[in-house]
C-alpha cells in the first residue's frame, strides 16, 4: 500500500481523449525520469503490480489521490468515469459492488480471481495490446505523442470506430501478463506494423464489426444514462413485447446475426451458452452481449431515442 508519507508527485501526463488508464500510468513512467520500472511501482502502488486489470478498469485507482498533482485537475472520480470501462462493466449484475471496491481501493491480494473475470469480461480472450494507426497519426499531430486507446482494448472491438481501419495488435505484452509499462507505438513504427499487416485478413462482416465499435465507444461514454443492466432488459421488453430471458436474448441475436456470432464467440463457447448455465454463460458477457442487442434493435440512434424517454 502506500506509505503514510507519501508526497504528490511534481508532474503527470494531461489525459489524452478516449486514453485509458494504464496509458497513462506507462505515459507518466516516461517521462518522470524514474531509474527503474520497480522504482514507479514502489512510488505509486508501494510494491510490483500485474497491470492486466488496469488497461480497462479502475484498477488500484483510489491510491491516486493520495500523490496526484493538486493543479493537474484530475481525481480518481474522473479517472474511473473517463478512463476506464467500469460503467461500462456495471451494465453487468454479475460483479456484485464488494469486487469494485476492493479492484480500486488496490487490495493486492483479495479478490485477485474476481479481478480476472472483471478484466476477461471486458477483454475477452485478446492478450496484446492493439490501436489504430490513423488515430496514431492525428493524436501525433494534435499532443505530439500517442497512446492507447480504451475502446480499442474492448472484446468485440476490430475495427477504430472513429475511422473504420481494421486495428493492429502490438507485440506487447511479450508474456501472458501485462507487468511491464509498454509506451504506445510513434506515428514510425505505427506506419511500419501497418504495412506489415496489410493484406493479413479480410473480414466478410467489416460493417457489422464497425457498427459494433461505434456501440462499444457509444457506451463507453454514455453508460451512466443507461444506469442499470435492469433498465436495458425493459428497453428490449419493449421492443419483444414481453420480459425476455437471457434465452430469449440468444435467440433473438441468432436469428439474423448467427454468422456474425459466431465470428465473435468461439464455438465451444456458444455451446456452453446453449446448455442448461446458459444464464451464467451470457453474464459473464454481458457488455458485449449489450451492445449486439442493441446493434439489433436499431444502434446507437435507438438506445438514444430511448434513454431521452
Amino acid at each position: 500500500m502506500i506509505r503514510e508519507d507519501q508526497e504528490h508527485l511534481l508532474v503527470f501526463p494531461i489525459p489524452m481523449k478516449g486514453e485509458c488508464w494504464y496509458s497513462l500510468l506507462a505515459r507518466y513512467h516516461a517521462i518522470s525520469g524514474n531509474r527503474s520500472e520497480k522504482y514507479t511501482f514502489d512510488q505509486l502502488f508501494g510494491g510490483k503490480t500485474v497491470l492486466d486489470a488496469a488497461v480497462t478498469l479502475p484498477a488500484r485507482v483510489k491510491l491516486i489521490d493520495a500523490w496526484l498533482p493538486r493543479e493537474c485537475g484530475l481525481t480518481s472520480d474522473r479517472i474511473i468515469r473517463e478512463f476506464t470501462a467500469y460503467q461500462y462493466l456495471r451494465l453487468s449484475s454479475r460483479f456484485p459492488d464488494t469486487a469494485y471496491q476492493r479492484l480500486m481501493q488496490g487490495s493486492a491480494k483479495r479478490g485477485r480471481g474476481m479481478r480476472s473475470q472483471m478484466a476477461g469480461a471486458l477483454r475477452g480472450r485478446h492478450q496484446k495490446l492493439c490501436f489504430c494507426p490513423d488515430c496514431v497519426r492525428s493524436d501525433t499531430e494534435e499532443y505530439h505523442h500517442s497512446c492507447w486507446h480504451l475502446v480499442h482494448q474492448i472484446n468485440g472491438v476490430r475495427y477504430c470506430p472513429i475511422h473504420g481501419m481494421r486495428l493492429i495488435e502490438s507485440p506487447w505484452p511479450e508474456g501472458e501478463k501485462l507487468v511491464h509499462f509498454y509506451p504506445a507505438p510513434d506515428a514510425e513504427m505505427a506506419g511500419q506494423m501497418e504495412r506489415e499487416s496489410r493484406g493479413e485478413e479480410t473480414d466478410v462482416f467489416q460493417d457489422r464489426f464497425f457498427e459494433l465499435a461505434k456501440t462499444i465507444d457509444w457506451l463507453l461514454a454514455n453508460s451512466e444514462r443507461i444506469g442499470t443492466e435492469e433498465r436495458l432488459l425493459q428497453f428490449y421488453e419493449s421492443e419483444l413485447g414481453t420480459d425476455p430471458s437471457w434465452q430469449d436474448i440468444l435467440k433473438h441475436l441468432a436469428s439474423k446475426d448467427a454468422g456474425f456470432v459466431l465470428e465473435l464467440f468461439p464455438e465451444e463457447d456458444l455451446v456452453r451458452m446453449g446448455n442448461d448455465v446458459i444464464k451464467h454463460g451470457l453474464r459473464q458477457q454481458s457488455p458485449l452481449f449489450h451492445a449486439l442487442m442493441i446493434m439489433r434493435f436499431g444502434g446507437v440512434q435507438w438506445l438514444e431515442r430511448k434513454t431521452q424517454t
